[in-house]
């Protein structure tokens, strides 16, 4: 018997982690079912590693990527202060976590976490109105016409979580290792990603409408639990940091985080291997705290640049320093 096959995924999210495992008993999702659809089996031997890096403190709205036979928050996330979902309109805190739902996540500072398990590319939940999180499947899965039933449960957007913003976005396709915030208008089953073969349900009560559904729970997602973690509504970076960029190598997005202290003018750039600028990824005054940024292997014009050698350097007033990262095409 040949070595299972090893793919390997990675997402660069930032900041702290707070984990929201849906776990919703009665008024929330009921049961989950998983499929592999390559194989028609959820328990093939194909092992994949997936990773989820974490290059500042921050919030950050997950899902399992993967399939996982430990799906303990200490085993997969061991650096986060706590895990969250979201239950009968309340965050709960959990201690495990389940495929198919999503989670908010508490994480201390620069970190990554490796997943291994097996893909899957297909769920389905039931759900009553109110809002949900809702987790990933393989890859990407479209969700600007959701398959729910009955037909119109679920109000579009999604909303997804941009941690440089602090602010939920309006989403149509569902990646892999995110979570979302879904509304729901009427009791309703649906699946995501894998065939749209489904069985029609009888809707249990009335369907809202939009309004009322605004009225009741809100045009928006609640935020996240930071009222659990105190210590980070206010925390401040005691001195100023740049951090390594991750993946590195890498081809052709990279991220890397850095921390400011107190209000400054805040430059950074990249600088090709003979000293030249090539790209002003930022240069505007930031107030103290927690950034990231990504570079994408292009210049100033917007065109790609070769394999090699670059800098990045941060600037703010009297802080400077400089990493190095290497682009391999």
């Amino acid at each position: 018997m040949g070595l299972p096959m090893k793919r390997f995924f990675v997402l660069l999210s930032f900041g702290l982690i707070w984990l929201f495992a849906t776990s919703l008993p009665g008024q929330n999702i009921q049961q989950l079912d998983f499929s592999h659809t390559k194989d028609g089996n959820l328990g093939n031997t194909q092992s994949d590693l997936y990773v989820i890096a974490f290059p500042v403190s921050g919030f950050y709205l997950v899902s399992l990527p993967l399939a996982v036979p430990d799906s303990s928050v200490s085993t997969l996330f061991p650096m986060v202060l706590g895990a969250f979902s979201w239950e009968n309109n309340q965050y709960i805190s959990v201690d495990t976590l389940q495929r198919g739902r999503g989670y908010w996540l508490a994480v201390t500072g620069p970190s990554a976490a490796f997943i291994e398990g097996t893909p899957f590319d297909q769920y389905s939940g039931h759900f009553t109105p109110g809002w949900h999180i809702i987790g990933s499947v393989l890859d990407v899965a479209d969700f600007s016409d959701p398959i729910d039933i009955p037909d119109g449960s679920v109000l579009l957007p999604i909303f997804g979580w941009n941690f440089e913003s602090q602010l939920y976005n309006q989403k149509t396709e569902i990646v892999q290792s995110n979570g979302y915030w879904m509304p729901v208008l009427q009791e309703c089953d649906l699946v995501v990603g894998g065939d749209t073969t489904t069985t029609a349900i009888t809707a249990a009560g009335g369907k809202l409408t939009k309004q009322a559904f605004e009225h009741l729970f809100g045009s928006e997602p609640p935020p996240p639990p930071i009222d659990r973690f105190p210590e980070f509504k206010h925390q401040v970076p005691q001195t100023p940091l740049l951090f390594q960029n991750y993946p590195n190598p890498f081809n052709p997005v990279t991220t890397f985080g850095f921390q400011i202290s107190e209000i400054a003018m805040v430059d950074v750039s990249v600088f090709d291997l003979f000293g030249r600028k090539i790209r002003v990824l930022m240069h505007e005054p930031l107030s103290a705290g927690n950034y990231a940024l990504e570079w994408d292997g292009r210049d100033e014009f917007g065109k790609r640049v070769s394999s090699g050698i670059y800098f990045y350097r941060l600037t703010a007033e009297q802080f400077t320093d400089t990493k190095r990262m290497i682009l391999a095409q």
